[in-house]
């Protein structure tokens, strides 16, 4: 005879009263099946959140002449997609469990008056942050402004998900990228010129550069607006770990005038510690990578 199991496990949603978003989990053990239920409700929103994402990225490659730009808002937008389904684990609570013959359930359930209202809480903060840097009037502040942008809409999908509508806010894509279209209607050239620059280190600031929609020449040039200098450095720590090297690496730019004028400074020293100089070189590349795309505003270009 099989055995009766409990009504939630088969009809959760039937289950559970219309304030709350439920999901059954399946394991071998208690909290296996704790787990498995927080995934499964963690899953409604991935599923509807990646569907919505395809959509929201054919808008902008629609809206966005800039290659660069493309790549690096469809590259921030898929890391805060995830980050959205992570962060909806936090509300989510255990309110029933039940161990049948060979198996554990579990059910989790998500109040959505609570969940919502952190979400707004989260997309009004995310709306202060980018009305200062629309404030700013800068070409690099109107890039950082559109990636919170798209942390807002993503956390906006999982509001909608929960209410059935958006949550409206201050600022669209569009309204953002005409801001960014019309400082690249400028059409602006910078020359970068290297000083002992490493290859990948070099290429990034120029990737950097051509994504906020400047023109970039590399070789010498008197014809340009502004020119961007890199320095790079290196020198080794003293460790006494055997097996083992710490390097301090300096990279310094400078933006300046034709006329040679100073206008921005980036000084950045990254310490690493690996078993040789190419391993620590690695490692803090790396965290320049995290670092750049935040500083370049500071080069003050426009």
């Amino acid at each position: 005879m099989a055995e009766d199991l409990p009504k939630w496990v088969d009809s959760p949603f039937q289950y559970c009263s219309s304030k709350y978003l439920c999901a059954v989990g399946e394991g071998t053990g208690k909290l296996v099946a704790e787990a498995s239920a927080r995934n499964e409700l963690a899953k409604i929103f991935k599923v509807e959140i990646s569907g919505r994402s395809q959509f929201e990225q054919s808008e902008t490659s629609v809206t966005s002449t800039n290659g660069g730009l493309q790549g690096q808002v469809n590259s921030a937008q898929n890391t805060f997609l995830k980050e959205s389904v992570d962060e909806v684990l936090e509300g989510i609570e255990i309110t029933e469990v039940y161990k049948s013959d060979d198996s554990f359930f579990a059910l989790a359930r998500l109040n959505k008056r609570s969940a919502s209202d952190r979400f707004k809480r989260q997309m009004n903060s995310l709306d202060d942050e980018i009305k200062v840097l629309m404030d700013q009037n800068k070409r690099s502040s109107f890039f950082k402004a559109y990636k919170i942008l798209l942390k807002r809409e993503a956390v906006n999908q999982r509001y909608h998900i929960l209410n059935q509508n958006y949550y409206s806010g201050r600022y669209s894509k569009r309204s953002i990228l005409s801001k960014l279209e019309e400082k690249k209607e400028k059409n602006i050239l910078v020359y970068l010129s290297q000083d002992n620059v490493p290859k990948d280190w070099g290429y990034l600031v120029l990737e950097g550069l051509l994504n906020l929609g400047y023109r970039v020449r590399t070789e010498q040039t008197n014809k340009y607006q502004f020119k961007i200098k890199i320095q790079f450095d290196k020198s080794k720590q003293h460790l006494k770990v055997k097996g083992f090297e710490k390097w301090k690496f300096s990279i310094n730019l400078v933006s300046s005038t034709k006329e040679n004028g100073k206008i921005g400074q980036i000084n950045l020293e990254i310490f690493q510690t690996g078993r040789s100089l190419e391993q620590c070189l690695n490692g803090a590349f790396e965290q320049f990578k995290e670092k750049i795309d935040d500083k370049l505003g500071e080069l003050t270009l426009d």
